[in-house]
Parts: C-alpha cells; sequence; structure tokens
C-alpha cells in the first residue's frame, strides 16, 4: 500500500465524512416536510434520504478501501450500481410526489422551525420507521433489508475485497422494499 495515497484517501474521506456529519447535525438534509392529520406539518428524519447517504458512505469507502490495498479502481460494478440506483429511487420518489402535492398557505407557514432540533438516537429511529400516521411495516421493511444488505456488502468487501454482486432476488428484495415506501 502506499503510504501517499493512504494519506489522501484518508484525508478524502475524513473530509467528505465530517462535512457530511457537520451538515447532517446543523441542517435539514437528512430531513422532509411531513404532513400529519395530527399535526402540523414538521421536518422529520426521512428514511429514503439516510438510506441514500447509507449506501453513498458505504460504496465509496469500500472503493477507497478496495482501491488503496489492491491498486484496481475499476471496481464498480453492475449489482453496486442497481443498488445505488435503488436507493436513489425512493428519494426522488418522496421528492416528486411532496413537489406534485398542493400546499396551503397556512401549512406552509405553520411550518416547526429546525432552530434546535432533537437529533436523539431515539427520534432518529422512530422517525426511520414511522410516518405522519404511526409506525409502518413497509418502512421496516425497507429499512431491515437496507442494513442487512450493507452488513453483507461490508462483509464481502472485508472478505473478498472486492465489490460484491448481489443476485437478482436480493437486489429485487431491495426494490420491492423501496417501492412500497414510495406507494
Amino acid at each position: 500500500i502506499n503510504p501517499r495515497w493512504v494519506a489522501l484517501a484518508a484525508a478524502g474521506g475524513l473530509v467528505f465524512s465530517a462535512a457530511f456529519c457537520a451538515l447532517a447535525a446543523r441542517t435539514t438534509m437528512l430531513m422532509g416536510r411531513v404532513t400529519s392529520t395530527q399535526a402540523p406539518p414538521a421536518m422529520r428524519f426521512s428514511l429514503a434520504k439516510v438510506q441514500l447517504a447509507l449506501w453513498f458512505f458505504v460504496v465509496f469507502g469500500s472503493f477507497l478501501v478496495i482501491w488503496l490495498v489492491t491498486g484496481n479502481f475499476n471496481t464498480i460494478n453492475g449489482s453496486v450500481v442497481a443498488t445505488l440506483g435503488i436507493s436513489v429511487g425512493p428519494a426522488l420518489g418522496d421528492a416528486y410526489i411532496k413537489s406534485a402535492k398542493p400546499v396551503s398557505e397556512s401549512a406552509e407557514t405553520s411550518v416547526q422551525p429546525v432552530s434546535a432540533p432533537d437529533r436523539t438516537p431515539v427520534r432518529f429511529v422512530r422517525e426511520l420507521v414511522s410516518d405522519g400516521e404511526g409506525y409502518s411495516i413497509y418502512r421496516f421493511q425497507m429499512l431491515a433489508w437496507t442494513v442487512a444488505l450493507v452488513i453483507v456488502f461490508l462483509a464481502d468487501v472485508y472478505d473478498d475485497l472486492v465489490m460484491p454482486s448481489f443476485g437478482p432476488e436480493l437486489l429485487y428484495l431491495l426494490g420491492v422494499g423501496s417501492g412500497t415506501y414510495v406507494a
């Protein structure tokens, strides 16, 4: 392993990670507006955005590790592209659906400000598996399959130093979870 490349990759990874963490902690980058029949619209953690960020960092970090250890930078395969595409789908679908909904002026002005948001782990997990109407199985399913596949992905990268190739069945499962989330 070339020490200069390791230092450069580590510095780049740390800069991206620190910038992301700072933005996630101080802004609503991982949040979205949720309307509820029981409360005025508010900002909540978005499962689609969190999933997109998680897959980005998993693939980006894996790419850097494989490149540094093997010297091979041509490691992205069709399965990885499909996984990233599936994780982009809910974020785009969620944004499209929310942009298509008409927002009344009274609802727009009643959005709760995010000046000092509660960023506790309990709130984070609760908001990932619930929507404006309460806990939902489709959000839980999407989160569970995402976590399971991230663990498999990282274990494969660690064991084999290659980007894993998920079979079509696993990609279908991830897609079904994402599709039900958007629906």
